[in-house]
This record gives C-alpha cells, structure tokens and sequence, in this order.
C-alpha cells in the first residue's frame, strides 16, 4: 500500500543510466495529485515569486508541456502495479520552478491536472543530489554563482568559513548578515557572496593566486589560502577589512547600496589589492595577519570617494581601474617624504612629485 506522502509516477518505465557507474532510473509523467509531496533541498534557489512564473504559467494554461524535471529519491523503496508508488523522500534536483508552476496553476483552476514528465534517480545522496545540480545548472545564467557558492560550501572549507561568518550577528564583523547567497538580492543585503569571496582572494593575493572569476576556481583559490594561513586568520582578516570599510564610509548603516561607492566590486577589489601588493598592511614574519594601523585608516577615510571625478570610477573595470588605483594610491602618499607606502615590486609604486611644503 502506498503512504499518503508518496510521489506516483504514471506511465513509467525503467531504465539503464551512465550515471554513478551505472544505475537504474525510472521515466514517467508525475501524477498531479502527488506533487505536493516532492521536496526541496536547500542547494536549491529560493522560490520565484509568482510574477517571474507568468511563462511557465501561460505554457500550462495554453496546454503546452513543460521539459521533465529530475528528481532523487533517497531510498529505494517502490510499490504499486497499476503506476510506482515513490515511498522514500523525493527530492526535486532540475525542476523547481516548473513543479511550483504546476501547483499554483492546480490552484487558480480547480479540477484541472497537469501532465509533468520526470526522471527518478534512485538511493540518491544529499551531496550526490548538490552535484547534479551544480553540473545541470553551472552553465545557465538563470542560476546566481552565489547559489553555486552556498552549495560550494559543504565542498569548500573556505567557502563554508567565509559563510559561517556572514551568518553571524553585526557585533561579529560589519558585513555580517548583510551577504546575499541568494538567486536575488533582498532588502537589508548590500553585497554578493561571489563579490566578497572575490575581494578575499585580491586581500591575499600576496600569499597565493586569488583572481579567480568563477565558483569552482575561486573555491580552489580560497582552500589553498586556507591551507596556508588556517581558516580562522582568513576570517580575522575579513573581519578587519570591512570593519575597516564600517569605520570609514559605514556598513551597518546603509540604508541604499546603489549610493555607496565603497561596496561597488571596482573599489573594494582595488582597495584590497593595494593592501596586498604593500608591506605595510601586514603583519607577522610572513605578513599573513592584515593589520591597519591609525594613520592609515585616517589617510584611506579621507579618500573623497564620492567626488564627482572619482565616482564613476569605483565601478568600473579595465583601464579605468588602473586611474583610480593611482589616484588612491596618490592619496594615500601624499603629504609624506617618508614613511610612504613601501610595495612588494617597485614597479607597482608610481612615480609621485614631491610636494612642496
């Protein structure tokens, strides 16, 4: 006998897949009735609300099929002749959005059913299930790289340290709560996990390579830089960059990330690659711990970031980053016969006319 939490499948038939080494899964079309019974992990992207749903619900309303979903059962646990009973938790892989579409269309037309094709992997995994999704979804754009992050993290030790830490209350660190790993950005979040792990990987460019621009580089980048300075410093060091960017343009008070210049990729990418590519932000005997010292905070706050010339520059890209790099680089010297900034390679260093007193 079937459990009332089952998911049937009709019109099945099973076959041989190359998955796993070989595997058996079955093919068919979801019994409407049951797909209130599917589940979703949280590798998934949150759920779309109904005015991003408008195609897949006027396909349904005009009688169209939708492309067959995947689903994992982690069990396998089958009964049934007349159609197969799914007694073990399904979880849906590929096909959230079109399983939603069809339950909202059941409900604006009572008595209507839906015909959704589906391919059933059996005895999946959690973490099986994550990389299936991963590999389905890498290559589209409809997937935010920061979902591909959040899932990362149960691969990734940096990854899930660097999440742990935005999960974590405002009296932790500035950034904290205000990270968006989501599909979409929502009220109250000011800067994309993809952005914050990007400008990591430029804070310690110094001890490795960190100008990965993709989810798995970037994992692979972050884990290294793991394994050569441990996790907790990696976070302590984050910690003090935006607290950093708290102190001298505020964090935890804005209200509209549009008009702060200083949480634009442009500028806190460049910010951090100037802290990195000098010895002077940097502290112990292989300059692993960020440290920056008062007059350097005043010097940096007073860089005037929303003049109407340097602006524009703070979030762009290219050549233009190379001007506001030596304007802030300027900055940050000027005033000063010694004591200026001292670079790793001299050639990083622009050559700056010695003010007159």
């Amino acid at each position: 006998m079937a459990d009332l939490k089952s998911v049937k499948i009709i019109n099945g038939s099973l076959h041989e897949s190359p998955l796993r080494g070989g595997s058996v899964i079955l093919r068919g079309v979801l019994d409407s009735s049951t797909l209130k019974n599917l589940h979703f992990d949280d590798y998934q992207r949150e759920a779309l609300p109904t005015s991003s749903l408008k195609k897949l619900l006027g396909a349904l309303a005009e009688g169209n099929p939708l492309p067959d979903i995947e689903v994992g059962m982690r069990g396998e646990r089958v009964t049934g002749k007349e159609g197969f009973f799914l007694n073990d938790p399904c979880y849906v892989i590929d096909g959230q959005q079109r399983v939603n579409a069809c339950i909202m269309h059941m409900a604006m037309n009572p008595g209507t059913q839906v015909y959704l094709g589906a391919t059933i992997h059996f005895a999946t995994t959690e973490p099986w299930e994550r990389n299936r999704f991963r590999i389905l979804n890498s290559d589209r754009i409809k997937v935010s790289p920061n979902v591909l992050l959040r899932n990362a993290r149960h691969d990734s030790v940096a990854v899930n340290k660097i999440y742990e830490l935005t999960q974590m209350t405002d009296d932790v660190c500035a950034i904290c709560g205000r990270v968006s790993w989501d599909q979409n950005m929502k009220k109250g979040k000011l800067i994309t996990a993809m952005n914050m792990l990007r400008v990591t990987g430029r804070l310690h460019s110094h001890i490795c390579a960190g100008g990965g621009t993709n989810v798995d580089e970037i994992s692979r980048q972050l884990d290294v830089l793991c394994e050569k300075i441990t996790p907790s410093l990696m976070r302590d060091n984050i910690k003090t960059f935006y607290d950093f960017l708290d102190q001298a343009w505020g964090i935890r008070v804005v209200q509209y990330k549009e008009l702060s210049r200083h949480l634009q990729l442009g500028f806190m990418g460049l910010l951090a690659t100037m802290m990195s590519n000098h010895h002077d932000f940097w502290r112990g005997t292989k300059e692993h711990r960020l440290f920056i010292d008062n007059p350097l905070k005043h010097k940096i706050a007073s860089f005037p970031i929303n003049d109407p010339g340097i602006s524009p520059l703070c979030s762009s890209q290219g050549a233009s980053q190379n001007v506001l790099y030596d304007v802030l680089l300027r900055h940050v010297n000027s005033g000063k016969r010694t004591k200026r900034l001292r670079p790793r390679i001299e050639a990083q260093e622009p050559k700056v006319a010695e003010e007159q007193e």
